[in-house]
């Protein structure tokens, strides 16, 4: 997987790859890990804890009344058959657009995706796709 070269890491949990890259006045964020919950140990109020959250389930209990839509559809990703889930947010105001990947490699589920705020989805869309893109399994 490839992450552009100013992308700075914002997460310091093992296995939650989370990244933010500039973005004009804004920034994309990126995230990469198994999918599912790892609140292991973590204040639910954590910010990273309700990101990762919004990224795995958008439908979930995190983001009750904040789901604007969500759509999934078939798709192949690194080469396997996947998931891929498109959803809008509203949080503190603001629209978050997420576009994520779900794929399967040796029984691990493999999220990978990205979230930005609607104005600015449309500039982020082509670093989301190349993240997902970019995924490679064995």
């Amino acid at each position: 997987m490839f992450v552009p070269h100013n992308a700075v890491q914002v997460s310091q949990y093992p296995s939650e790859l989370v990244y933010e890259v500039p973005l004009g006045d804004s920034k994309v964020r990126l995230f990469a890990g198994p999918a599912g919950i790892g609140g292991c140990c973590r204040n639910s109020n954590d910010p990273e804890l309700i990101r990762w959250e919004e990224m795995n389930d958008p439908e979930g209990w995190v983001a009750r009344g904040r789901v604007r839509a969500v759509r999934h559809e078939e798709a192949t990703v690194a080469g396997k058959p996947g998931i891929l889930t498109h959803f809008e947010i509203s949080r503190d105001g603001i629209i978050w657009v997420g576009a994520r990947a779900n794929v399967e490699s040796h029984g691990v589920v493999i999220l990978v995706g990205c979230m930005a705020p609607q104005a600015h989805f449309a500039d982020a869309d082509q670093t989301c796709s190349g993240l997902i893109d970019s995924l490679r399994l064995p």
